[in-house]
Parts: structure tokens; sequence; C-alpha cells
């Protein structure tokens, strides 16, 4: 997630809308199932998430997480 945290310290926006596709460019890798399945992945909790310490090291907050699909496992 450090290629994420730092393309959120680099931008000088008060807020910032990605899509999967632009995150998982960033990353170099798709997302876990759980990002597209659970809403709970999204969350800013301070502890064992790598994701969320990223975007709340860089000063951000998850405000909405509004997929353009939701996938369930099979």
């Amino acid at each position: 997630m450090s290629a994420l945290l730092d393309a959120l310290r680099q931008n000088d926006r008060l807020q910032v809308t990605l899509t999967f596709t632009e995150i998982e460019a960033l990353l170099g890798e798709g997302l876990p199932l759980s990002a597209r399945s659970k809403r709970g992945w999204w969350s800013n909790r301070s502890k064992g998430s790598l994701q969320a310490t990223a975007w709340m090291s860089a000063g951000y907050l998850v405000e909405t997480m509004t997929p353009p699909t939701m996938l369930t496992p099979s």
C-alpha cells in the first residue's frame, strides 16, 4: 500500500476520488476480492488495516465508497 500512500501524500487536493482501476494502477496489482465485496475493507480503522493506515497516514479518510459493481464470492 506504500504506492497509494505516496500518491496521496503527493496530492494537493482536499478531496480525492479514485476508481478501483485507478487504485489498482497505483498499486501495480489488483485489489483483493474483499475490497470489492465488503464495505468494511474501506473503513477508516487505525489497527489491522494496511490500506486504511496508508490513506489515514496521508491525511485522508474514506468518506463514501460507491463501487461500479459490488462482487460477491461464488
